[in-house]
Parts: structure tokens; sequence; C-alpha cells
């Protein structure tokens, strides 16, 4: 799996498309607070899953995360949702989720997580 200091060491980013260390993807990605970068799994074809599951939050907390980053999609009205179960599951297991658009998750992992090695993402690539 490759591994990344930040997102900030992504090329371009859009819709259905990351570049992660010269890398392309075209899945919605996993980023650990060891700085391993994962594709995340489930979906159809390259359109990623648009529902997070206590699964996942369940492998970041595994990872040693105690905040993570949800980005919900590329456009303005995001398709992909965290439910109030989820959000109620990570709240059990002690992580602090921000929930909001991928551009602007991608920002705040730009921003925090150089200093914060206890962060961890889940970026959804596509609408």
């Amino acid at each position: 799996m490759p591994r990344v200091d930040s997102i900030s060491k992504w090329g371009a980013y859009g819709y259905a498309d990351a570049v992660v260390d010269g890398k392309k993807y075209r899945r919605d990605l996993i980023f650990l607070p060891d700085g391993t970068v994962k594709i995340r799994p489930g979906g159809h074809g390259w359109w990623g899953d648009h529902n997070f599951k206590g699964e996942e939050l369940d492998e970041l907390k595994k990872a040693g995360a105690e905040r993570a980053i949800i980005g919900v999609g590329m456009n303005s009205n995001p398709k992909a949702k965290v439910s109030d179960e989820v959000r109620s599951h990570a709240r059990e297991i002690g992580l602090d989720l921000l929930v909001i658009p991928s551009p602007e998750a991608v920002e705040k992992w730009n921003e925090l997580s150089r200093d914060d090695k206890k962060l961890a993402a889940i970026i959804h690539i596509t609408c």
C-alpha cells in the first residue's frame, strides 16, 4: 500500500480522480494515521460506496485514529451519507468525526495531518 505524509502530496483531484504520490486512483481512499493509503472497498465499478459503515470506523480506530475526516463527495450536494447509527458508533468507540464535502475534507486534511498523528480520513471521490 502506498504511504504519504499528507494529502498535500495529491497532484490533482476531482470527480473520480485522485493522484497521490504520482499514482492515479479512481476509487475512494482511506488515509490511516501512519500515512498508509488504501483503496476503500465497496461500491460498483469505480463508483464508491455511498454509505459509510461502522466497520470502516473500527478500522480507523484500530489503526490509532482518535479523529477522522469523512469526505462525503465532490458535488455541492454530496450523495454519500453518514447515518445517525454510524455517528453513534463513532461516539461509542471514541472517534471524533468531521463530515464535510470531499474538497473541503482534502483541505482540512492538508491543514491538520502534519501535526495530528491521530487523524485518519475516508474520502469519497465521486458524487
